[in-house]
């Protein structure tokens, strides 16, 4: 996770083409990017838990996120722990990485005339002990050189250094010995050689080729450290970024003739460091992760970035620093297209109640941050009224629909369609003379699913609706089945892994409910739970996210009627509780949620005591929940989509209780 820049000599940065393409979330977690800006593309290698093995994937500016590559597997080893990557000038990109079973050092470089990964190389293999924390980098005649840590078991650790010349890997060179010495290296390349950081057992070290030998300085002798990330600046003098976890303090040191006295950045837990200049030598970034924890709030994690201009750091009080809220572990940060940050960060979703996590590697743009932190308001034509009311919608096919009850106080069978982001809607059905063919309703839930809109259940005043009705443009509708599931309103619908889920809702004994039905094609339907975990609840919202269902909130009923609970299931059957009852999870019922910029939000709803609300929450766990900016008007049981990556919000209830027809956007 430590910066390595090409020697080779750059081109002119294309302009990024679209902020949701730089989003992409794979399993993985240990990873390191690069970016190679003559070819104008951003590289991530990293560990894959689930395969055990080593992968890449790529971004040309603009373009969309390749399928992953595997290059490492050893059945049986943990191959691809630690990844560092890096390229020569001459366009090779390499990754050196460990062996966590054999506790081996290995490397594997691209060839950049084919494109092709050829083999995997042992670099210090056979002792068990070596290889862990590597830093990769290059010299001028394209030799890889590595630094890395050797686990000497009750004795003298040691950092050593591995380089190969004429194809041929070197026996390993000590730079340093001793107990606890040698961990989170990063070594980058001058015109005199390598030079590396490192920390000891009290503080963070700096060694460097000096010809023949090898000299050693002592940067911080205060404290333990960890993290450390080097890099020069346009006088080519060193400066070393890491985290001291003596005083929790991320610290700043640079070397003029002799090591300056470290310099505090930020105040706090940061882990991760990533350093480098910006062209010219003379201004930095610094980017970690903030594992602080918010006063009077769960422990939850933040991306830093801390600009050093004109002489001085950014204030760490400044909440301009916090670029992204939500991102959990091992974040790496690398300078990408037009000096915009792309960062990385594992987020650790719960799949067992024993606990157990999967691993959720997250590639983002520094842009990624701005996502509903303002809500502008559509223009809409006179002409054709968006729909108002309590509207079920959704996108389909690159535009915005909504899917009945269409009106105040009205129970309707319209289908409404925007093709243009909300500025003109056009009632599809409009030419039928008795409406949608599925009829008139409300509290209904609408889903994509088999490539076309579905409608489950729903309310007319007397009956509980058990039929699914199905329709590939919004006018034609056809009923694929009626009874197969028991009737309900105000209920959920997700489809997750290929099959439609109905969860909870209210029931025609006016009981609410915590039963799971779900369909692979809409005719026959099962019951996956008669009683889910959760209690049972109404106008509650659900999302798949990370091939599992969340479900959120909901009203209960009783003295405390609404809930904050999160609960989480893969296959509708077995459910756990994701968050505790003092989560900062919003205690809603009513809102509004979907999965966007690779997190779950939930929107608006109504609190504890009935009120609508305005604010707007995003987790990439459902653990943790931080808020966006708010919604410029509270509401309850609008219409929530996605398209682009863009949030849309259409219409929905305001605290006057009268239906609302405006349409708001996440502006990023």
């Amino acid at each position: 996770m430590h910066r390595k820049h090409a020697t080779r000599s750059r081109c002119a940065l294309e302009a990024l083409e679209g902020r949701q393409l730089l989003s992409v979330a794979m399993a993985g977690e240990d990873n390191d990017l690069l970016y190679d800006a003559a070819n104008h593309t951003t590289w991530v290698a990293y560990f894959d838990p689930t395969s055990q093995s080593l992968k890449v994937r790529s971004r040309v500016d603009g373009g969309a996120w390749s399928a992953e590559t595997e290059i490492d597997r050893v059945t049986g080893s943990q191959i691809g722990k630690y990844p560092s990557i890096a390229e020569a000038g001459n366009g090779t990109i390499g990754v050196a990485y460990y062996d966590g079973s054999a506790a081996d050092l290995k490397y594997i470089e691209r060839d950049p005339s084919t494109g092709v990964w050829g083999t995997a190389q042992g670099v210090d293999t056979g002792t068990g002990r070596s290889g862990s924390y590597p830093s990769l980098a290059y010299n001028t005649k394209n030799n890889p050189f590595i630094s890395y840590w050797t686990d000497v078991n009750g004795g003298s650790d040691i950092l050593r250094l591995s380089y190969r010349a004429g194809g041929v890997w070197t026996a390993p060179t000590p730079i340093d010995q001793g107990a606890d010495v040698g961990r989170y290296s990063s070594m980058v390349f001058t015109s005199t050689g390598w030079n590396v950081s490192y920390v000891t057992p009290n503080g963070c070290r700096f060694a460097y080729q000096s010809g023949s030998s090898i000299v050693k300085e002592d940067i911080d002798t205060s404290g333990a450290a960890a993290y450390t990330s080097l890099a020069m600046d346009g006088n080519s003098k060193p400066w070393v970024a890491y985290y001291r976890s003596s005083d929790t303090r991320v610290m700043v040191a640079h070397k003029t003739t002799s090591w300056q006295t470290p310099q505090s950045v930020f105040g706090n837990r940061g882990y991760n460091v990533n350093l480098w200049f910006e062209p010219g030598g003379t201004d930095a970034r610094l980017v970690f992760k903030d594992g602080a924890t918010p006063p009077n709030q769960p422990a939850h994690n933040n991306v830093r970035k801390f600009n050093y201009t004109s002489g001085a750091w950014q204030s760490d009080t400044d909440p301009s620093t916090i670029m992204f809220d939500g991102v959990s572990d091992q974040v790496s940060a690398v300078r990408g297209a037009n000096g915009a940050i792309t960062f990385t960060g594992v987020t650790s979703v719960q799949t067992s109640a024993t606990p157990a996590y999967s691993k959720y590697l997250q590639v983002r743009d520094e842009s990624d941050a701005g996502i509903g932190q303002n809500w502008p308001k559509v223009t809409q034509s006179t002409t054709s009224p968006a729909p108002a009311g309590e509207n079920p919608g959704v996108e389909f096919n690159g535009s915005l629909w909504i899917v009945g009850k269409v009106g105040s106080g009205a129970t309707r069978d319209d289908v409404w369609n925007s093709t243009d982001n909300g500025v003109t809607w056009t009632n599809v059905t409009a030419g039928l003379a008795n409406g949608a063919a599925f009829g008139m309703r409300y509290e209904h839930q609408v889903t994509v699913f088999n490539g076309e809109l579905w409608v489950t259940g729903g309310y007319d005043g007397s009956t509980y609706f058990s039929d699914a009705w199905h329709s590939s443009d919004g006018v034609n509708w056809t009923m694929a089945s009626t009874g197969g599931y028991a009737g309900r309103a105000e209920h959920a619908a997700v489809v997750n892994n290929g099959r439609l889920y109905l969860i909870a809702g209210f029931n025609h004994d006016s009981q609410r409910l915590n039963d799971v039905w779900s369909t692979a094609d809409g005719v026959t339907w099962q019951q996956e739970t008669a009683a889910a975990a959760f209690t049972r609840r109404a106008d509650v919202t659900a999302v798949s996210y990370n091939n599992r269902i969340f479900v959120m909130g909901g009203n209960t009923g009783g003295m405390a009627p609404v809930s904050n609970q999160v609960f989480s299931s893969a296959d509708g059957a077995n459910w756990i509780q994701v968050n505790g009852g003092n989560s900062n999870a919003p205690l809603r019922a009513n809102g509004m949620s979907v999965v966007a910029d690779n997190r779950i939000w939930y929107l608006g709803g109504r609190d504890g005591s009935m009120n609508q609300m305005s604010n707007v929450y995003y987790s990439t766990d459902g653990l943790y929940w931080a808020q966006a900016a708010a919604l410029p008007e509270a509401r309850s049981d609008g219409a929530a989509m996605v398209i682009n990556d863009q949030i849309w919000l259409v219409g929905g209830s305001v605290p006057t209780q009268t239906s609302n027809n405006d349409v708001l956007y996440s502006n990023p």
